[in-house]
């Protein structure tokens, strides 16, 4: 006995857990010949312009279409109500054995133009429903026992029986009991999926990039071993070198071993999140202000290592005179890890000051960070030729994703119609979870374009500022200055509101900042009336950027 052939074999997005954990059951499911289709998209639908079967089995003994609906399932008065695992509400009208059934005949509507008939008339077409989380005890003429796995039948492995069973129910049915023979199933699945998914969805590819990050950023920890036996190291790498994960890692390996740690750095967002991930590990975390604050009130934290992350933003003497009071025996006999971006665009705050930087280096072993870890090399380049930083050599294998800067408005009208079209594709076309996308601007929500999108784009936004939280809902779209965002990060950036961009070092700065932000995915609109400071500016970083090409054409070679 074999188990079923899945197609696509690995799924890098999955639209919800529960898709997920009956994926992962039917490819351990033991069935002959028997193969399932994935996230199946139908073009043609009768009520819909396009439908989408969560999965599709294929075996000699017919086509079962299979709806999944995780979470809580109620239905009052024919309205019917999903509860996803964020506790978010979905009403639908339409019944989930109703879908699955109107998903049945869209495709078998399609088979009829693209199969040999006598192929067609052998199928025993059939759907079912898979409620993975509940028990689903109501029985009726809608929802007849042979067509529900739940979760008592999840729980026992009997998927096999059940996909059997159903089959079988349906073959009664249609009265077509011929079993297809292998040509005949080769000929279906060549049939079904090459004529729809052609290439690659958006999500896959980023949600592909993603893990490979993951990965990547977990290989840094091969450095945390050597750093942390050292008393003080200034740890220099662009963004997305894994300096952040690198300052979380060493705060909580020392304090696992009973040092007292204090976790430093300049932005009361960006600590708010760090706290958040940290909150189960002993550390004391701090923004700058509110560190003085607390100093003070005369309330001097108790810690023995001190790790300041983002230390860029730190790099004017008063700042450095600040960190050298605070350490029992200064920064010379201190023992603190100071984790900062190379390039000077990495800073928003003070400017950036050659002494404190030079004293900072003759205190502490230097130490950098040469890989990227977080971001594709497309953003890379862009963001070099548009700021001249230099984030690192990226690590990620194959091509990312083009960076968008194909939009050019000329007025406040166009970048609000040109935001509103980018969502609709993003979210309505490629089906990318809003949670995933973040709009940076220079500019707070109320002056910004943001806040004049429609409602629908509107209502959808959590705002990042001072009341943010550890963390954001999937459901929810974020808005961000580029300020409040630094240190943070997410798979798909829209830079938006770049009219007052003029050239000068904070303005390109913020720039640096907000590109990097990108995991896989960066969109920018710019104004026609700074292009031609982009342009100049790109002129300028040109040299740079044919040196880092060279030297990542060396590296490729060399691996």
């Amino acid at each position: 006995m074999s188990n079923i052939t899945m197609i696509p074999p690995r799924v890098f997005h999955f639209q919800s857990a529960a898709e997920e954990k009956i994926f992962n059951l039917i490819a351990k499911t033991e069935l002959d010949s028997t193969f399932a289709l994935h996230s199946l998209n139908l073009p043609e639908h009768e009520y819909k312009q396009w439908a989408e079967a969560d999965f599709v089995i294929i075996s000699p003994k017919g086509i079962i279409v299979l709806e999944v609906k995780g979470g809580r399932v109620s239905c009052d008065g024919g309205l019917w109500t999903f509860t996803d695992r964020f506790g978010v509400k979905h009403r639908k009208s339409e019944s989930p054995m109703n879908q699955a059934k109107s998903a049945r005949f869209a495709l078998e509507e399609r088979l009829k133009r693209l199969i040999d008939f006598k192929i067609l008339k052998k199928i025993n077409f059939g759907f079912g429903v898979i409620f993975p989380d509940i028990q689903f005890n109501t029985s009726s003429v809608e929802f007849p026992d042979q067509l529900i796995f739940d979760s008592i039948d999840f729980d026992r492995n009997k998927l096999a029986i059940w996909l059997n069973n159903t089959t079988q129910y349906w073959a009664e049915k249609t009265s077509r009991k011929e079993l297809l023979d292998n040509k005949e199933l080769s000929e279906i699945i060549r049939v079904i999926r090459p004529s729809i998914d052609l290439v690659p969805s958006l999500v896959s590819k980023v949600s592909g990039v993603v893990d490979k990050m993951v990965k990547l950023t977990e290989d840094q920890c091969r450095y945390l071993d050597i750093l942390i036996v050292q008393k003080r190291v200034v740890i220099e790498g662009g963004a997305g070198t894994g300096k952040t994960f690198l300052a979380v890692e060493a705060c909580r390996r020392l304090s696992a071993e009973g040092k007292k740690v204090l976790f430093l750095c300049r932005s009361p967002i960006f600590a708010w999140h760090i706290a958040g991930v940290l909150q189960n590990y002993g550390v004391e975390v701090f923004s700058l202000e509110r560190l003085r604050e607390k100093l003070e009130k005369g309330e001097k934290p108790e810690f023995e290592l001190l790790v300041i992350d983002e230390g860029q933003d730190f790099l004017d003497m008063v700042s450095i005179e600040f960190i050298d009071n605070l350490l029992d025996g200064g920064l010379e006999n201190g023992s603190w890890l100071f984790f900062m971006d190379k390039n000077n665009q990495g800073s928003l705050y003070e400017h950036y000051d050659e002494d404190a930087l030079a004293f900072l280096r003759s205190a502490g072993i230097a130490w950098p960070l040469l890989d990227n870890c977080r971001n594709t090399k497309q953003i890379a380049i862009q963001s070099m030729m548009y700021t001249g930083g230099d984030i690192g050599r990226c690590r990620i294998q194959g091509d990312g994703l083009k960076v968008d800067t194909s939009t050019i408005y000329d007025s406040e009208e166009d970048e609000i119609q040109a935001i509103e079209k980018k969502l609709v594709d993003l979210i309505d076309e490629q089906e990318v979870q809003p949670g995933d996308i973040t709009l940076l601007s220079m500019n707070d929500f109320e002056n910004s374009v943001a806040s004049k999108l429609d409602k629908r784009w509107r209502r959808k936004f959590f705002i990042i500022d001072n009341s943010f939280g550890n963390q954001w809902h999937r459901t929810s779209l974020t808005f961000s200055t580029i300020r409040n965002f630094k240190g943070l990060e997410n798979r798909y950036i829209m830079l938006i509101d770049l009219d007052s961009f003029n050239g000068s070092r904070e303005d390109v700065s913020q720039l640096y900042v907000g590109m990097t932000r990108a995991n896989a995915y960066l969109w920018m609109a710019t104004p026609k009336k700074i292009k031609h400071v982009i342009d100049k500016i790109i002129a300028a970083n040109s040299s740079h950027v044919a040196s880092y090409l060279q030297k990542l054409g060396e590296k490729t070679e060399n691996d």
